[in-house]
Order: structure tokens, then sequence, then C-alpha cells
């Protein structure tokens, strides 16, 4: 069989062309620190019939225990007369149970893990807490994710500081009729007021509480807000699937964060959600958490 035979089969009739292709001995493959893999390798064809000889972008590589990695980008290069070489890269990310049949190490670090969110799933801590199963899928693959930490402050009404929780709620509604004009100050008695558009004998509201009234003397100071630190934690990291239904319905609510530092117990993490991007047939995916103040964030509003 000359070499133009062995690159393309005869077409007969209305059988379709069968590709058997002369791979060179070229084959080359990356594993990098997100798990990530990159390989190569090239076949040699004839230009004019390169067209039908391309594997499709996404498709696998035939070598056999690397069918996880696909098929990302494709060089043409002329070599010789009607002759041409193809060059092949690919792209992907191998489970735990692929590697294992290349590496005779333990992985057992990289397992996987999925989560469950259904009511059955919540132990009687986590419900008094507030706080959910991690919905990271793989909480426990340290090695391979990337994690980061951001911290920024933001402005918040003073009323919501911690030290003023314990104001009433009726100290509470005069000192807001006081910050939106409705009230006005009656002079010579201290945290006394009294309707803004009432000149004749008007009911009397009064701050009765040390606490509302420490409050009170803040705003009074021109003190409308307080600098709150945003502390935001991400977990980057590949795999070759896209995020599960656990972790997308845990958006939004109380839950464990992957790996984060140690907080003091009367915080809490909010799921705030994730991102995706893909590569070939690899998924890189960040998940992302924002801590609370003091007092952790409210598990009326924040769990299922």
């Amino acid at each position: 069989m000359t070499e133009e035979q062995k690159l393309v089969a005869t077409v007969i009739g209305s059988v379709a062309p069968t590709r058997s292709l002369e791979w060179n001995p070229d084959f080359t493959a990356t594993r990098d620190e997100k798990n990530m893999w990159t390989g190569s390798e090239s076949f040699t064809c004839k230009l004019d019939e390169v067209s039908y000889m391309l594997p499709s972008t996404g498709a696998p590589c035939e070598l056999p225990g690397w069918s996880f990695l696909k098929t990302s980008s494709i060089t043409i290069t002329n070599i010789e007369g009607t002759l041409c070489s193809v060059g092949v890269k690919y792209g992907g990310f191998n489970s735990e149970s692929e590697t294992a049949s290349l590496s005779s190490q333990s992985l057992a670090s990289d397992s996987l893990t999925s989560t469950s969110l259904t009511g059955n799933a919540l132990s009687s801590d986590s419900l008094s807490s507030g706080e959910q199963p991690n919905p990271d899928p793989t909480n426990n693959d340290k090695e391979t994710a990337i994690y980061d930490l951001s911290i920024s402050v933001s402005q918040e009404p003073i009323e919501s500081h911690i030290k003023f929780l314990r104001v009433s709620m009726a100290d509470r509604q005069v000192i807001a009729d006081v910050k939106n004009g409705k009230l006005k100050e009656l002079k010579g008695t201290p945290y006394a007021y009294k309707d803004s558009s009432d000149h004749g004998d008007a009911t009397v509201f009064k701050i009765v509480s040390g606490l509302g009234q420490q409050l009170m003397d803040y705003i009074n100071k021109g003190i409308l807000n307080y600098e709150v630190p945003n502390q935001i934690w991400r977990k980057t990291y590949t795999d070759n699937k896209l995020p599960n239904a656990a972790t997308l319905n845990a958006v939004g609510k109380i839950t464990t964060a992957s790996n984060a530092p140690a907080v003091s117990s009367n915080r809490s993490w909010l799921f705030m959600g994730c991102t995706v991007s893909q590569d070939a047939q690899t998924y890189t995916i960040t998940l992302e958490w924002k801590l609370s103040g003091p007092g952790g964030w409210d598990i009326y509003l924040y769990t299922s």
C-alpha cells in the first residue's frame, strides 16, 4: 500500500470516507499547578485533503488513556510539495479516576466530594447556626485550588452598629423621625422632640434609654455612618464538569467557606455565587463568600 493509500481510504458509492492517519511520534503532555493538562502531537497528510482529515474542536485525543485531552487548536504547515504537517494542541482536566490509570501515585488529596442541600442533609447543629453544608464539591482539594482574600471597607448607617442593636424600637422611631425632619428638638428639654409642622401643643416624643441618647449624640455630631470591613474569600479550581445543582442552589445562603481563615464564632460566611469560564472541555470555576459583621448573617433571611 502506498503512502497516499495509507492516509486516505477510497470512497465507493455512498460509503463515508475513513481516515487512517499516520501520527508522528511526537506526543507531549504537561500538567500545571491547577491540574490542567495541555498536550500536542502532529500528523502528515496531503495539502488538498487536509480539510477533512482535521479533528474537530473538542475531539478527544486518540492515544489510549489520554481521551480526557480535547482538541483546542490546529496549525497547518506546508512542508514539501503537496504534503503538510498538522499540529494538534489539546487541553483538558484529568479527574481522579482518570489520573489513577496514568500514575501510580496516590491522589487521595485530590478526591472530589459532592454535597446535597436537601433538608435531610442538614444537621441540627447547622440548622441552629443557620449554616448549611458547603456548596463546594471540591472542599478537600487544597493542593490544586487557588485561594485569595480581599478586604475593603464600606459605610453603613450608624444605627446598624452592633453596639446600638439593643436600642428600643420606640427610641429608634424617634431617632428616624428626627433624621428625616418629621420631628424637631424641644428647646430646653434634652432628647425631647415634637412635630416640626405643629406650632401649638404638640405631642412630645422622648428618647428615654441611655443607649438611644448616646446614638442620638453621634447623629447630632454628624456621624451618620461608620466604616464596615468587607472580607471576600475566593476559591478557584479547574474541573471537567460544570458546578452541580447543589452549588447553584446555595447562592445567597449561609454556608461554610472552603478552607477559609478562622473567624470568631459570632460571624458567618454568605455564599455569594460562582463564575465559570471554559477552555475546550475544561472549566475554571471561582466560588466566592462574604464574611458577615459581628452577629452573623440573618438566619431568617439567608437560609432555606
